[in-house]
């Protein structure tokens, strides 16, 4: 394995790959080699492409780590074991087509507001002002700031290509009052020994943590930024397509152009076939009335999964009630004064709460040929109390009082 990662990692350097592609390139060859616990140059094609199968089915691995392994066997197989791409097949997995999602303008000044830090504020906006990598903004010098040309230069960045980028007029006032407190040295944004750039894990980190404070849910890392840079610039019209290609460094116009598919002009500018006037002749359907319940029938109530209780429950608030003594039209109430409590019952007026109360309903009616109750001596008279019935829930049966025994009334 020693002279086989050798030989590979001199081919990666002849052709000009980074040190993270050889990082990643040597990482996946020693996972196939623990997996099927052989040296990569003795496995055969079924056995490089079941392992990818195993990588995308069981182990569920996103897209990007299996393409970067299957680049990687190609690499390994095709250039340095010298196998022919008709005899020894590497597939790779289909790429999804996925959109990132962007921050609003907005969003960026709650996120550049939120950063606790100065300088922390500065990383931010600088990635975000220029449309920079994570590691093209840690990897910025002092000297690459122009003040005369209002430019930025970043060097040697992805696929090792230098270019110019606009330098903000806020951006470069924010340095000047920094550096008054705090001299530069080499490098933009340093480690705290100021001996070498950030490392792109904390520049990570600092942005996830503006996120929280900023209550922002949308997905993606600081690369967001650089998102957000592009779509702002189209919708804006400050830059065309070509430019916007320039600036982010892209090789090809297809990688710009989905940018130019996320700007918030040309999607909310399409408007929708049912917003269109409505055609010639077309008549919209009129509204239906709500069908009204018929007289007489009862609403049916919803059943309660809870066990049901044999005590009887009130109607519902607003029902006529027939009344079971007159066993005609509903109760009206009755203009009658109810009798005073020291009065005997003699035509017996059963007064009791009108029956359109917006309580418990109850009836009001004349009981004819009544006798007056007996009376004992020092007693009061009962009055006359109703309950309900047990069968029907919405009626209301008046029943004579029980006759209590007397009581001494004190002198």
């Amino acid at each position: 394995m020693s002279e086989l990662r050798t030989r590979m990692i001199r081919d990666m350097t002849l052709r000009g790959f980074s040190p993270r592609t050889h990082e990643a390139y040597i990482g996946q060859m020693v996972q196939l080699a623990k997996d099927d616990k052989r040296s990569p140059d003795q496995l055969t094609r079924e056995d490089v492409q079941a392992y990818l199968a195993h990588l995308i089915q069981e182990r569920k691995l996103s897209w990007s780590t299996c393409s970067q392994a299957a680049h990687a066997f190609r690499f390994l197989y095709h250039v340095t074991l010298g196998h022919p791409r008709t005899e020894f097949h590497v597939p790779a997995p289909k790429q999804p087509q996925k959109l990132p999602e962007i921050l609003s303008r907005e969003e960026v000044w709650r996120l550049l507001n939120a950063c606790t830090h100065t300088w922390h504020r500065r990383l931010l906006a600088t990635t975000d002002a220029a449309g920079l990598r994570v590691s093209e903004v840690v990897a910025l010098k002092v000297s690459d700031l122009d003040a005369d040309r209002m430019t930025v230069r970043v060097q040697q960045g992805k696929g090792m290509k230098d270019r110019y980028v606009p330098l903000a007029k806020r951006l470069l006032h924010d340095f000047r009052v920094y550096w008054k407190t705090a001299p530069p040295g080499i490098w933009l944004f340093p480690n705290r020994q100021r001996t070498r750039p950030l490392d792109i894990t904390v520049a990570q980190k600092i942005y996830t943590m503006a996120k929280l404070r900023a209550g922002i849910r949308k997905q993606g890392g600081i690369h967001a930024l650089r998102h957000a840079f592009a779509t702002h610039a189209l919708e804006a019209h400050t830059a065309d397509l070509a430019t916007v290609q320039h600036q982010l460094g892209h090789q090809h116009i297809s990688t710009t152009m989905r940018y130019f598919h996320l700007s918030q002009e040309r999607i909310t500018g399409t408007h929708s076939p049912l917003d269109l006037p409505k055609p010639p002749g077309v008549e919209e359907p009129c509204p239906r009335r709500p069908r009204r319940p018929r007289r007489g029938a009862q609403r049916e109530v919803p059943r309660s999964s809870s066990p049901r209780s044999s005590a009887p429950t009130a109607p519902p608030i607003g029902r006529l009630i027939r009344c079971p003594v007159l066993s005609a039209a509903p109760c009206r109430p009755s203009r009658r004064a109810a009798p005073p409590p020291s009065a005997a019952i003699g035509t017996s007026v059963i007064a009791a709460a009108p029956c359109r109360s917006a309580t418990t309903p109850a009836a009001t009616a004349t009981v004819p040929n009544a006798r007056p109750w007996p009376r004992s001596a020092g007693s009061r008279p009962a009055a006359p109390t109703c309950s309900r019935s047990n069968t029907s829930l919405s009626s209301l049966r008046c029943r004579p009082p029980s006759i209590r025994s007397p009581r001494a009334i004190p002198a």
